[in-house]
């Protein structure tokens, strides 16, 4: 199959360039949202998920679960044939979108996905901040936000 996208405006009409995609002879369909998703602190997850609906049962079934899948984020996790897993090395405070993508040996297909947001974690990165003296007992006091807030900033303190 092509794909192009038409975009049109009051000036006229633009095509993207096509897009080519191959669809697998037959995959596994029918492939249910990963259930039992924990979340497990700042930077994991658990997840759970049932078999494919329809496939090959001839073929044994492999298993990767996609977060973020289509973004400049997406992470892929390889899960063997196992039905669970434990996903690590993820970022504080993000939200992901997981789905399960369940292979054989003509092709994978892929579930609907749920949405997790995993645990906040203390600023990281945070810069000193800058100090104006503007007379003898006046002060301005400036600072930058964290480079890595990993949370929602409910406070701000300045110490001297």
């Amino acid at each position: 199959y092509l794909y192009e996208l038409e975009a049109s405006t009051a000036g006229g009409t633009g095509l993207s360039d096509k897009y080519a995609i191959h669809t697998p002879v037959t995959c596994p369909t029918g492939i249910p949202a990963p259930y039992n998703v924990i979340v497990s602190g700042p930077y994991s997850i658990s997840l759970t998920w049932s078999p494919p609906a329809q496939l090959n049962s001839r073929q044994p079934v492999f298993y990767n679960v996609l977060l973020n899948s289509g973004t400049q984020n997406a992470i892929s996790r390889h899960a063997g044939q196992d039905l669970h897993l434990f996903v690590t090395d993820l970022e504080p405070f993000t939200t992901y979108y997981i789905r399960v993508q369940a292979c054989q040996n003509d092709g994978c297909g892929v579930g609907e996905g749920v949405y997790i947001c995993t645990f906040e974690k203390a600023p990281e990165g945070l810069q000193p901040p800058t100090v104006k003296a503007l007379g003898p007992s006046v002060l301005e006091i400036d600072w930058t936000p964290p480079k890595k807030p990993n949370g929602l900033i409910t406070s701000y303190h300045i110490y001297r």
